[in-house]
């Protein structure tokens, strides 16, 4: 098969940039509408392609004549079409022309017939009113009329209910009564406007006086009613009617009643409970709790049917049992103190909240809690109106409003008929700088709260349930006596501190042994349990406590937390640390301490156990401040902090750490002592690793697994105390190479063998004869491999000739990088030169040294004059 390439010559002639290109949308519409399934019609349309569809062999060429005809006919009719189309378009203009004609003769027409429809119906309306004249004057008619009818009804109800209501008052129809004054007050409430009447204005001073006297009677009828039932007479049965005239009544009645009832039914309790009373102490107080109890129960089935439910009379009685009680409380704990023990304070205490908590579970659903929400938001919808108003602006014709004297809330009630003069003579603009002075306090208030505000309304608001009245309503009274409970727990903890430093004395430390296998034995565990006991303790006076006060009794209650933690570090575990020649005296001894520590081994286990047990302190200190954080009141938050005993603990992690280093040292000093003293001159052939090498390997397989089983559970102290000792160890095996002179080319290869020996031994350090091999951190391989990359290098140096003495010292310079005189000094007194020699060299360090500092000095001068003048432009800029 022979296709056309893309190489090959066009058959149509033509610029390609000329070609016109649609946007993707067009030829989507374009297909949509002229739908095609000719190549030629395709957006992608490709000649090449086309052309070998047309030609796919060899023997097809040989039809080009009838594909030629094919296309030059469909030239043709395309012309045709084309043309067929200009030539229809040279008679649009006058089509168009035309159309526009015809369109504004019909507008003209259209307009002529709406102007015709609004002249009729203007027409239409004029007569339609006309028609109906007379009905609107019949339509105000009857409004009027229905109204009078209305008003008169209205009379008549209220003239019949005035009558009416005076015989069932008398009578004490109180379950008719209740119906009839509500309908009475509401129909009064139509006539307000007819006030000036006089016979409307009597019967609305009727109304009020039969309000005053039905009030009077039914606190008569309660309070001979209450004096029958003590006795042991039976309730009148029309009191629950009563009360539901009361209802109707003013609400102050109902407040009195509530009142009064209350204060009744608790005489009892008040007299058997009197402070003189024995039975009036702690020791008893489940007793006033039991008569609460038996009263809420009695009145459940005495007074249910008397009082409405949405009274919470029960709830009221127990409130104000509640708030007696704990006055009452505080009066004998305040005459008592000396008498007051931990133990009784702690049952008075358990008594009470779990009585409150019975109490906010029998009144879950709290009517008082929801008439003073209801009320307080009454106040707030009052001040946004005092505010959105504003003060009066005509002092003739009002007084200035009135405000508290503090200037705390909005202007009160505004005082009509009062005079120009007698506004400026009460003082009007004093009152209206503390009403100005009361909407700036507001203002900022507002401004206070605007991002508090704009977070709330990103989130839903979650309403959040108030805590029940009952909890802490008498409890708040113990809250200045609990000073007798931390003093007792005070007491506590010393005994606990003296008992747990016996127990060590007595059982010493948990550790974990190595036998010969290298297997970990012994305990599990190398924490001191004394350190468990103390934390436990801690929890249950802190929820003991927290159950007591989450105030003031809190703050006291860490700082004896605080005392006993720093007790504890010091006297369990500083003091006990293990005898050496720095005593146990703390870090800071340990780090000036020259002779080196030597650990037997139950010594060196002690002090991991010393290390984890700071470990568990620390962790367990920071999460006893979280929780007491968490427990105590939001501003006293900042008096909890334990800080200085979480310094304490790491301070004793630091000790232990840096104890077991010097430890392991002092083990290794003896075979760093033999380094010295082996003439390595004298050195004929390299052979294995030195003694010296073998007897640190030793004391490191000896002593390391030790101290890993033990700081098993302190894994990052193990690491941190490797780290330590590397950077500890290979400085003093530096120090030892330095003083091992004069060393022979062969001693030095010796040394070089000797160095990766301790190299390795070192990088195998964390995990030497461990069971199961684990990685050392990355960290401490990069300390270690560049600490002893030093000392290998200081070797290679050693064994480098130095005949051409400039190639020596740049040898040196390129390798350790060290411009110190004394340590290049070293190094040639280990080669074992002669003092001309050595002079020589040193002459050739100091000019070498001295030409690199100036060269690097130079930029750094330039740099330090740049900066300077930069400081300078910008002083200049400022001024």
């Amino acid at each position: 098969m022979a296709a056309i390439e893309e190489s090959d010559d066009d058959i149509f002639d033509g610029d390609e940039s000329g070609t016109l290109i649609f946007s993707k949308e067009v030829e989507k519409a374009i297909a949509e509408v002229f739908p095609s399934s000719d190549p030629l019609d395709s957006n992608d349309f490709n000649a090449v392609e086309y052309i070998n569809a047309l030609f796919p062999t060899e023997q097809s060429v040989a039809n080009i004549d009838d594909v030629m005809k094919r296309m030059r006919l469909k030239i043709r009719r395309l012309d045709d079409d084309i043309r067929g189309v200009v030539r229809g378009q040279t008679n649009v203009g006058h089509d168009g022309r035309q159309s526009l004609e015809e369109a504004q003769k019909a507008i003209q027409e259209l307009f002529i017939r709406i102007h015709d429809i609004k002249e009729k119906a203007e027409l239409s309306e004029t007569r339609v009113k006309e028609i109906t004249r007379d009905i609107k004057q019949l339509d105000h008619a009857k409004r009027n009329l229905t109204s009078s009818i209305t008003t008169l009804n209205h009379l008549h109800f209220l003239v019949g209910g005035v009558h009416d209501l005076s015989n069932l008052i008398r009578r004490r129809q109180y379950s008719e009564v209740a119906n009839l004054m509500q309908g009475v007050v509401n129909v009064l409430e139509h006539f307000d406007k007819y006030r000036s009447i006089s016979q409307i204005r009597d019967l609305a001073n009727d109304v009020a006086r039969m309000r005053d006297e039905l009030g009077t009677q039914i606190m008569g009828d309660f309070k001979e009613a209450m004096e029958a039932y003590i006795k042991g007479g039976k309730l009148a049965p029309h009191l629950g009617d009563a009360c539901n005239v009361v209802q109707v009544l003013e609400p102050k009645l109902k407040k009195e009643l509530q009142k009064w009832f209350v204060s009744l039914h608790l005489s009892d309790y008040k007299r058997q409970f009197n402070e003189r009373e024995e039975i009036a102490w702690l020791d008893k107080i489940d007793r006033r709790y039991a008569w609460l109890k038996r009263t809420l129960i009695n009145f459940e089935e005495d007074f249910s049917r008397v009082f409405p439910e949405d009274w919470g009379m029960q709830e009221r009685v127990a409130i104000e049992f509640c708030e007696w009680t704990r006055g009452e409380l505080s009066k004998l704990m305040a005459a008592k103190s000396s008498n007051l023990e931990v133990k009784l304070l702690l049952f008075a205490i358990q008594k009470t909240t779990g009585f409150e908590k019975l109490m906010a579970t029998r009144f879950a659903v709290s009517i008082v809690q929801q008439e003073q929400e209801e009320a307080e938001e009454e106040e707030r919808l009052r001040r946004e109106e005092a505010l959105r108003k504003g003060p009066s602006s005509s002092p003739s014709t009002t007084a200035a409003a009135t405000t508290a004297t503090d200037g705390s809330g909005p202007p009160g009630p505004v005082t009509v008929g009062a005079t120009s003069a007698q506004s400026a003579g009460q003082g009007s603009d004093p009152i209206r700088e503390r009403y100005e002075r009361y909407l700036r306090q507001q203002e900022e208030e507002q401004q206070r709260n605007a991002t508090d505000d704009a977070e709330a309304q990103e989130e839903p608001a979650q309403p959040k349930k108030k805590p029940s009245i009952f909890l802490g309503l008498v409890s708040r009274c113990f809250e200045p006596h609990l000073n007798v409970y931390i003093e007792s727990q005070d007491r506590n903890l010393a005994e606990l501190m003296d008992r747990l430093a016996d127990d060590y004395r007595t059982s010493g430390c948990p550790t974990v042994s190595i036998d010969e296998t290298g297997a970990p034995s012994g305990s599990t565990s190398t924490v001191l349990p004394s350190c468990s006991d103390l934390f436990i303790f801690y929890k249950k006076c802190l929820v003991q406590c927290a159950q007591l006060s989450t105030g003031e009794a809190l703050v006291h209650l860490s700082e004896v937390f605080k005392r006993y933690l720093k007790e504890y570090g010091n006297r369990l575990l500083l003091s006990n640390m293990p005898k050496t020649s720095t005593g146990g005296g703390g870090l800071t001894s340990l780090l000036k301490d020259s002779e080196g520590v030597k650990l037997s081994m139950e010594e060196v286990a002690q002090t991991c156990c010393f290390l984890s047990t700071a470990e568990y302190c620390l962790d367990t200190t920071q999460s006893l401040e979280e929780k007491l954080k968490e427990k105590i009141e939001v501003p006293l938050q900042p008096k909890i902090n334990l800080g200085e005993e979480q310094d304490l603990f790491h301070n004793i992690i630091a000790t232990c750490i840096q104890l077991l280093v010097q430890c392991v040292e002092s083990a290794c000093e003896p075979a760093l002592l033999a380094m010295v003293k082996v003439h390595w001159q004298n050195i004929e052939a390299v052979g294995d690793q030195s003694a010296y090498i073998t007897a640190i390997q030793g004391h490191i397989k000896q002593i390391i697994p030790i101290i890993r089983e033990n700081l098993a559970s302190s894994r990052k102290y193990f690491n941190n105390f490797c780290l330590k000792l590397a950077n500890s160890l290979i400085p003093r095996f530096i120090n030892t190479i330095y003083k091992c002179k004069p060393v022979g080319t062969v001693g030095a290869e010796q040394l070089l063998l000797d160095t990766h020996s301790f190299k390795t031994t070192l990088l195998n350090l964390p995990t030497v004869n461990a069971a199961v091999a684990r990685k050392a951190p990355p960290s401490y391989i990069k300390i270690v491999t560049k600490g002893m990359a030093k000392a290998e290098l200081i070797l290679k140096v050693v064994m480098s000739p130095h005949d051409l003495v400039e190639e020596f010292v740049k040898s040196y310079v390129k390798l350790l990088d060290d411009p110190d005189v004394a340590n290049f000094q070293k190094v040639l007194e280990m080669k074992g030169l002669k003092r001309g020699e050595v002079h020589t060299l040193l002459d050739v360090f100091k000019q070498q040294r001295l030409t690199s500092d100036g060269a690097t000095a130079a930029p750094g001068q330039e740099e330090s004059g740049s900066r300077i003048r930069k400081l300078e432009r910008l002083i200049k800029k400022n001024f």
